[in-house]
């Protein structure tokens, strides 16, 4: 009769069996919140952020040389006054960073330092006076279609597109979002800069350049 009801129902589970399948199934859970603790990282910078290391002194006193920030991948608009990192346009084996100064279909003039738009000068409040230039574009630039116009913070040394053009938006492929180390004790860590108002950068990460 037992047998019977054996075969029908199959034989009941042991109390050494049930630690045995308690066991594997701790064991499978450590080994999953493992494989998590070392993939997301890995995700999150495939898909979403990517570290970066600032090289050079284009950017100051915005971002400074050494200085480590994370970069979103993903863009969906560019404002003006928007950090960005990019390919250079005449070496897409390097990146750069830069400030959003211009938009598509302005008309961008410097006179004196003082960048004009559209006939309007811009009010740029993240600027500091050391760091200022006195330099004068020869003849406007009136930007095409997806073609964007940057400048470094640090106006007085800064590659830029006052000196090589526009930036096409093909080539933006970052946006500045946080700044999680500073080169600078003296500065905050881990500061949060203002995300709307670019040096090199290397990739790490990485660098980038001014």
């Amino acid at each position: 009769m037992q047998a019977d009801r054996d075969k029908q129902f199959g034989s009941p589970v042991t109390r050494p069996q049930l630690k045995k399948k308690f066991l594997a199934l701790i064991i499978v859970g450590i080994l999953a919140l493992i494989a998590l603790y070392f993939l997301f990282p890995i995700l999150t910078i495939v898909y979403v952020v990517q570290p970066v290391r600032i090289e050079g002194h284009a950017m100051a006193p915005t971002l400074k040389n050494g200085d480590k920030i994370f970069v979103l991948k993903s863009i969906s608009h560019l404002n003006r006054g928007d950090i960005v990192v990019f390919l250079f346009p005449h070496d897409q084996t390097k990146s750069y960073i830069k400030r959003i100064i211009g938009l598509p279909g302005e008309t961008i003039e410097i006179k004196e330092g003082k960048v004009i738009i559209d006939g309007k000068p811009l009010d740029e409040p993240y600027l500091d006076s050391k760091y200022l230039s006195h330099d004068t574009m020869p003849l406007p630039v009136v930007l095409p279609p997806d073609q964007y116009f940057v400048l470094g913070d640090n106006r007085s040394n800064s590659s830029d597109s006052r000196v090589w053009g526009t930036v096409p938006r093909n080539l933006i492929y970052g946006k500045y979002w946080y700044r999680y180390w500073a080169a600078n004790k003296e500065d905050a860590r881990g500061k949060m800069l203002d995300a709307r108002p670019g040096s090199s950068i290397q990739h790490l990460t990485s660098s980038i350049l001014n």
